[in-house]
């Protein structure tokens, strides 16, 4: 166990030294307690990841620390066989502390990796959260697709069983109605017609209710089976008392002989089971196609969640296709994130109405630096706009024309930087006051601090001075 104290202030005096041999894996473990100004630094909530650039360059992203005490600031780091991939002296080596938004660095360390007996080990950039990233994707992309299917299956059978129930509880019905009047038949009279056509007033009203819905109007079916059940009833009594015309009388006697019997009544107007039955089968139909046209639309939403792709080395310019994309190598024309155009996602969406087409791409890096650019038809992609993260500076930008922000030199060497200076630094640009002042604070990996301040009636730079 190697222990080692670090100062998020960057402050120490002497920086810890730990040494490594290549092929060493998963066994080397370093105690680390964080400070600030000193004082233990508390560490709940944090994700602690080692970050460095290896002897040849390769660079390091590791989140496996572990916090053994929050707030007396101390965690563990058991080294990864990709940080001894090759021999010398590590270029860059920390902690990063990440909560949320909010992240800090501790002060440097110095990491040495000596040879041993195996050779050939080609180093390469390891980055630990990408290939969890990579899993965590793809199963949202399958649960996603197992989703959608599970929602039209349901879908489908909550339609076959509704439709099932509604066509059988309505010619069970029927029958019902339809086998009463049957046995009742002989018994109607003239006067049935009359009767008959109220009857057929209330199935009216109901078989209506049923094409409203259909047709994809509100309707309240609360009380359709109270109506159903008055139209059964209403049925049966008004059979009950249709008879036909009276007989002649019979021979006088203690008992009149039975007349004979009354002539049929006319049923032509009578409403047939089969022609019930059809109307009933036809909105069944017609739902079950409603309820499949609405499980298309459901699988057609869910499509977007499974268009991410690989378009490896793009150039952004050309990527107006609406979706989400990935590219391990680094693209042309993206936001120059500070670690590198290389490891990007990002997103595009479109507007388009009567006058004009535009597009947004939204680009992530690995770290979580998030930039945002627009297209509008006619005219060219606007400059990109870092909203997440400090941009990245290059050879060509100007520290004396930046406008205020956070910014990262990461190897690069902009004009009018202080000497001596690592072109690793942050820089920090702030105005202030009604006179467009504004001052520059810079500090380096190897602790050259330096401020700069722009004032005065006719203003200018005064000019890099040492921080005590």
């Amino acid at each position: 166990m190697i222990k080692l104290h670090l100062d998020t202030d960057k402050q120490t005096v002497g920086v810890p030294m730990v040494f490594l041999r290549i092929t060493d894996n998963n066994v080397d473990t370093l105690s680390v307690t964080v400070t600030s100004g000193g004082a233990p630094f508390d560490l709940t909530g944090y994700t602690v990841a080692f970050e460095g650039i290896g002897p040849k360059g390769n660079r390091i992203i590791d989140s496996s620390g572990k916090i053994t005490n929050a707030t007396s600031g101390k965690f563990s780091y058991t080294t990864a066989a990709a940080l001894a991939q090759s021999q010398g002296h590590y270029q860059l080596a920390y902690f990063s502390l990440t909560k949320g938004s909010a992240r800090t660095t501790t002060g440097n360390l110095n990491l040495f990796v000596y040879n041993s007996v195996p050779e050939g080990i080609n180093p390469d950039d390891y980055i630990e959260p990408y290939n969890e990233l990579i899993e965590k994707l793809n199963s949202a992309f399958t649960t996603a697709t197992q989703n959608a299917q599970k929602k039209v299956a349901d879908l489908e059978t909550t339609t076959d069983d509704v439709t099932k129930r509604v066509t059988d509880n309505a010619t069970s019905q029927i029958e019902s109605v339809t086998n009463t009047a049957e046995d009742k038949s002989q018994e109607v009279s003239e006067n049935a017609k009359k009767q008959v056509d109220s009857l057929n007033d209330q199935v009216d009203v109901l078989g209506n209710k049923i094409a409203d819905y259909i047709s994809g109007q509100t309707v309240a079916f609360e009380s359709f089976p109270k109506e159903f059940d008055l139209l059964k009833t209403n049925l049966m009594a008004k059979v009950e008392t249709l008879v036909g015309p009276q007989g002649e009388p019979g021979p006088k006697g203690d008992k009149g002989d039975v007349g004979p019997q009354g002539p049929e009544a006319d049923l032509t107007d009578y409403p047939k089971t089969s022609e019930v039955e059809e109307r009933i089968s036809q909105a069944a139909d017609t739902a079950k196609n409603y309820a499949d046209s609405k499980s298309t639309e459901i699988v057609k939403d869910m499509l977007p969640l499974q268009t991410g792709e690989l378009h490896d080395g793009a150039d952004l310019n050309n990527e107006k296709t609406v979706g989400t994309f990935f590219s391990m190598k680094s693209i042309t024309n993206g936001p120059n994130f500070p670690n590198g155009n290389n490891y990007v996602t990002w997103v595009v969406s479109q507007f388009v109405n009567t006058e004009a087409s535009s597009f947004v791409q939204l680009a992530f890096s690995q770290p979580g630096d998030m930039a945002i650019r627009n297209f509008v038809s006619g005219t060219e992609w606007g400059p990109w706009r870092l909203i997440s993260g400090g941009r990245g500076l290059t050879d060509s930008d100007d520290l004396y024309t930046l406008p205020d922000g956070d910014y990262i030199i990461g190897g690069s060497h902009p004009k009018n930087m202080p000497s001596p200076a690592e072109p690793w630094a942050t820089l920090k640009v702030h105005s202030w006051g009604q006179l467009g002042a504004k001052d520059m604070e810079f500090l380096d990996t190897s602790y050259h601090h330096y401020v700069n301040v722009y004032s005065g009636a006719s203003p200018a730079w005064a000019g890099w001075r040492v921080v005590n």
